[in-house]
């Protein structure tokens, strides 16, 4: 089985090749990533829980969120530790 840093940079890895020339990802190619649905991932950033880090860019309220994607890698790895304990 592979350490915590293996795995991180096998997801890393593999996200980098879903989402080619990507550097951090939007909220539907991030639901699609951690495998939950769009209006999932909404009410988990709107209650902030249980999800990556993001970016917000700007102050209104709706607006752009992005997901770097060593985030979303971490917050991965984060999830199988827990599923391993």
């Amino acid at each position: 089985m592979l350490n915590n840093d293996d795995f991180l940079n096998t997801v890393l890895q593999s996200l980098e090749r879903q989402f080619p020339s990507k550097q951090a990802l939007d909220r539907k190619q991030t639901a699609e990533a951690i495998g939950i649905g769009l209006s999932t991932l909404d009410l988990r950033i709107k209650d902030g829980r249980n999800l990556p880090r993001y970016i917000k860019i700007g102050d209104a309220k709706n607006s752009r969120i992005v997901f770097p994607l060593l985030s979303i890698a971490e917050f991965l790895t984060n999830q199988r530790q827990k599923v391993l304990q």
